[in-house]
């Protein structure tokens, strides 16, 4: 799963879009930048933060100045919606493993069953054949 979630942050030259945002922070992040600009630069931010197990400090602390910055509200306010759509990503993520890792189990049973009734298939249809080959050995 990690490994599709990275392949994902990365562009055709190999460099991901993340970093390529962390190479042109500021300090001070500018209220005018485009809006989907921004939300796309966090959404960077969190699948990468996820894809490595954990979103950084230093990330979170900058997507609450920047959130706090482009709304108007308090850095604390800010820092708690981070918080939040941090918690609820990682929930998501939590479910999707678990919706996976269920898939692979009810797939592993699938193909055990699939298996054992070819086998259980096979061996009747030997039997069948023997039986059938002395029936036609007795009448003729």
């Amino acid at each position: 799963m990690q490994a599709g979630a990275q392949a994902g942050l990365q562009g055709a030259d190999g460099m991901s879009g993340y970093n390529m945002d962390v190479l042109f922070r500021s300090d001070r992040p500018d209220p005018a930048v485009n809006s989907q600009d921004s939300a796309a630069q966090a959404g960077r931010i969190i699948a990468s933060g996820l894809a490595n197990g954990e979103v950084p400090a230093a990330d979170q602390a900058y997507l609450a100045q920047m959130i706090s910055s482009r709304t108007g509200i308090s850095p604390a306010d800010a820092k708690q919606r981070v918080d939040t759509v941090i918690n609820r990503a990682k929930d998501a993520a939590a479910r999707a493993k678990q919706v996976a890792d269920e898939a692979r189990e009810a797939a592993l049973q699938l193909s055990f069953f699939t298996g054992l009734s070819m086998l259980i298939g096979a061996f009747v249809a030997s039997v069948a054949a023997g039986y059938a080959g002395g029936l036609r050995d007795d009448h003729h």
